[in-house]
């Protein structure tokens, strides 16, 4: 009987502490139970700074600073830890100081000294425009002084593309270290065709040598994706120095916003003419 009753209270006891509150438990909850719905979208610092705005996918992470240049990283949300991996598979970890609806406290994220405070803007989705926007790119080719005009403009599928056939080719193989997405091609799912512009100078850059150019456009559904492929292409052609076998010619890359643009030109003899026509896509907004 004794040995009974002592059982019954070790067993009250176990449940009174498992039905306590702590404190920890109450912080961390809504970022751990529901981290997709309070982090998706795009939060901003209000001050044009490092880091200024972070925009957030449910998985992918892209970081906007002043500088103008674009950090993508996969993120997970550990306890009260904000866990980033880069496309090499390096981590780095912030502290989530706090975190609702409207605001997002960071503190020692990436290479920032002081904690960070961003309001939730809203992602618009509904508002993003998915039309082509190519043709306002090559109207605005017209202005440089090889007066660029277009031989041949039409929809391409996209395993005819130089970009898509490139990128689902030289990714196929590469160690999982390098890729945290399994597939990187499958980031075209959205889309199904591609448009393509063949365009000629009008003014030789030497005598009867004509700058030459292929323009692929890309529409995604979201600026994550042409990031990601971004951060992609630039590990192919820069340190793995694997691009080459998809194209041979000199080439670049653009982003705007959701849109991803892949200009393949007519040959070496052309490399400042590509920039400029690089420049000039990514300056003409419509």
């Amino acid at each position: 009987m004794r040995d009974t009753a002592f059982f019954f209270a070790l067993l009250l006891f176990g449940i009174l502490i498992g039905c306590s509150p702590t404190n920890e438990g109450n912080s961390r909850q809504s970022y751990v139970q529901h981290p997709s719905e309070l982090l998706l979208g795009t939060w901003t610092l209000g001050q044009w700074a490092l880091y200024h705005s972070l925009t957030f996918d449910t998985i992918e992470l892209i970081v906007d600073n002043h500088l103008d240049t674009i950090y993508r990283y996969h993120y997970q949300i550990d306890k009260d830890q904000l866990v980033l991996q880069d496309i090499l598979g390096n981590t780095t970890k912030a502290q989530i100081m706090h975190l609702d609806s409207n605001e997002l406290h960071l503190a020692n994220f990436l290479e920032a000294e002081n904690q960070l405070v961003y309001t939730k803007k809203a992602f618009p989705q509904a508002s993003i425009d998915r039309t082509s926007q190519l043709d306002s790119k090559l109207k605005a080719l017209e202005s440089l002084p090889q007066a660029y005009t277009v031989v041949d403009r039409q929809q391409e599928a996209l395993d005819k593309t130089i970009f898509y056939a490139g990128i689902k080719a030289l990714t196929a193989d590469l160690p999982k270290q390098h890729i945290i997405t399994e597939n990187p091609h499958l980031l075209f799912h959205a889309i199904q065709t591609s448009e393509i512009a063949l365009i000629k100078g009008r003014t030789p850059i030497r005598d009867k040598i004509y700058p030459r150019a292929r323009i692929e456009e890309f529409v995604f559904p979201s600026p994550i994706q042409p990031a990601y492929l971004q951060d992609i292409f630039h590990l192919l052609k820069t340190d793995l120095r694997t691009w080459i076998e998809a194209d041979k010619a000199q080439n670049a890359l653009v982003i705007d916003q959701h849109r991803l643009y892949y200009i393949s030109s007519g040959g070496h003899y052309m490399p400042n003419e590509l920039k400029e026509i690089a420049r000039m896509v990514a300056q003409s907004h419509f």
